[in-house]
């Protein structure tokens, strides 16, 4: 297996989701929920052992722009 290689099947929870976010009449930016925070909180905790890590900490661009000079 390579880094591009996609010849096998997903879950289909990924599928589902995909096609409710294109069934959404807008494609644009999204504003950042707690949710989304939640998510990457627990990912590091789980991931790398991080404790302590707060929404605060985590900055959130919706641009290149933005991304970039912060």
């Amino acid at each position: 297996m390579w880094v591009a290689d996609m010849n096998f099947p997903t879950v289909p929870t990924i599928q589902q989701a995909i096609i409710e976010r294109a069934q959404h009449p807008a494609f644009g930016y999204f504003s950042a929920t707690d949710e989304y925070y939640d998510s990457i909180i627990r990912w590091h905790q789980t991931r790398n052992g991080v404790t302590g890590l707060t929404k605060e900490c985590i900055g959130y661009e919706n641009g290149v722009l933005g991304g970039v000079i912060s």
